[in-house]
């Protein structure tokens, strides 16, 4: 996960609440995936310039299935929402601050100021070491979804946790 050069992150995810803070989805200390309180998807990669948060023109909404995704060639940062590329790119340059000894975390984080925590239900998350192409994440977004979201893994098993015997 020591990525430095290009890298993609996706997932499935269904957010059950937005508002509040940042929604963590994908993080380690040189590059996130999040939402932000405006529904837009967000992305961090450390050193890269231009610095600090980005994010996509397009929205997610609460209690609905979305697959995000962001990439980094090296030269700009791709959002993708539903597999259809955001009208935003950012022209950007330079390496992703990165240690090998930094963890990955999924769903949330304590680092830094705040607690930010993911609510709802994530799935199929992937981090590549490469920028997909929008073909790539479109497959990869297809792959994932061959099943429909009810029986998902995460709603199979939280059903199953719900059934009072």
């Amino acid at each position: 996960m020591d990525i430095r050069d290009a890298i993609t992150m996706e997932a499935w995810v269904y957010p059950t609440t937005i508002n509040g803070d940042k929604r963590t989805i994908i993080t380690k200390a040189a590059y996130y995936l999040q939402i932000e309180p405006t529904s837009q998807v967000a992305t961090y990669f450390y050193e890269v310039v231009p610095p600090g948060y980005h994010l996509s023109d397009g929205r997610v909404n609460e209690n609905e299935w979305s697959h995000v995704a962001v990439t980094y060639d090296g030269k700009e940062i791709k959002f993708y929402i539903n597999g259809k590329e955001d009208s935003e790119v950012i022209k950007a340059k330079g390496q992703i601050r990165s240690q090998a000894s930094w963890g990955v975390h999924l769903g949330g984080e304590r680092d830094g100021c705040c607690p930010r925590y993911f609510q709802g239900t994530i799935d199929e998350i992937k981090i590549s070491n490469y920028a997909k192409t929008r073909d790539e994440i479109l497959k990869s977004m297809k792959d994932a979804a061959s099943v429909s979201p009810q029986t998902k893994l995460p709603l199979v098993w939280g059903t199953i946790k719900q059934i009072k015997y």
